[in-house]
């Protein structure tokens, strides 16, 4: 945070009195003006030069909300003379002094800004060493020969022509690389099936779009789903960790077969796939609650009244 220095006896000064009585203001007021002033400048005008800043600016930053060039002629007054006239640059009188901390603190802002930028230089450079250095490694171990290939190369140009080829030394390197027209492709398909096999006993492996086929292919009489996402993919995914795909074909054929869950009540009501991702919910189809069969709790009595209170206490479950 930066900060300026303010005389505890400016109020009585003799310049404070004079700008007062300039702009016909309370000495409080006065006071006030050069603070505000002063803490702009801070940030706006840190070395004390307000030459390129309009009467307005000045005025605004200072709180003076009336003919900014009035008070631009009052502080510059030689009566206050808070702002003085030096090689025809108008600067605050003894900012140095007043802004020294501010000053030292942007000297010192500066040189750990140079010494960071040299840092980050010199890791740059650093990095570029190395990988220069692993660049030229790699060249030299892809540029070996083997002995057998060196010795032909050397004995093809011997009979080229009348000269002595004397072979250089040189290091054998081993080629580990597999030509690719002799990779086994059976490899890279294997390799394949394994990383599926694994993808899919990890905890977090949930099948959501085969899950969304399984419902749309089994539950023909419910309504289609789109897409798993949101409080949907939550409950899924919780469903799936605890029962695993299995238990969800089987609980889309109880579901689809059920009459009462595809609007057999007599209220018409129809069961849906985030019904039916309800815990509570899917427990009971899976037991089979809402199963064909003889289930005073699932058929109709004929009395429409006692058909909707149980369609209400048994059906109406919301995820």
């Amino acid at each position: 945070m930066s900060w300026i220095q303010i005389d505890v006896t400016i109020r009585e000064h003799d310049k404070i009195y004079n700008l007062a009585d300039t702009l016909k203001i309370p000495d409080s007021h006065a006071v006030g003006l050069m603070v505000c002033l002063w803490t702009w400048a801070v940030s706006a005008a840190p070395d004390g030069d307000i030459t390129n800043f309009p009467p307005r600016a000045l005025a605004k930053a200072a709180g003076w909300d009336k003919k900014p060039e009035l008070f631009l002629e009052a502080i510059c007054s030689p009566a206050s003379m808070f702002v003085e006239q030096i090689d025809g640059h108008l600067v605050f009188r003894n900012w140095d002094k007043r802004a020294a901390l501010l000053m030292d603190a942007i000297e010192r802002g500066k040189e750990n800004t140079r010494k960071r930028v040299q840092r980050y230089r010199e890791r740059k450079a650093a990095k570029a060493n190395v990988t220069y250095n692993a660049n030229a490694s790699q060249n030299t171990d892809s540029s070996a020969v083997t002995e057998s290939q060196h010795d032909k190369e050397v004995t093809r140009y011997s009979n080229d022509c009348n000269v002595t080829v004397t072979p250089l030394p040189y290091h054998t390197i081993t080629n580990h690389t597999i030509p690719k027209d002799k990779e086994d492709k059976t490899t890279t398909t294997s390799s394949n099936e394994d990383e599926a096999a694994e993808a899919a006993t990890r905890p977090e492996f949930v099948p959501f779009k085969k899950i969304i086929e399984m419902y749309n292919s089994t539950c023909t009489r419910l309504r289609k789903i789109t897409s798993i996402e949101g409080e949907r993919k939550k409950a899924v995914t919780a469903r799936y960790k605890k029962h695993g795909i299995d238990v969800f074909q089987t609980l889309f054929e109880k579901a689809n077969a059920s009459e009462f869950l595809c609007g057999g009540g007599s209220k018409n009501w129809t069961a849906d796939f985030d019904w039916l991702m309800n815990i509570t919910n899917m427990a009971k189809v899976l037991e089979g609650k809402y199963d064909n069969q003889a289930n005073s709790s699932v058929t109709g009595t004929g009395n429409p009244f006692f058909d909707y209170a149980r369609e209400l206490s048994e059906g109406a479950t919301t995820p």
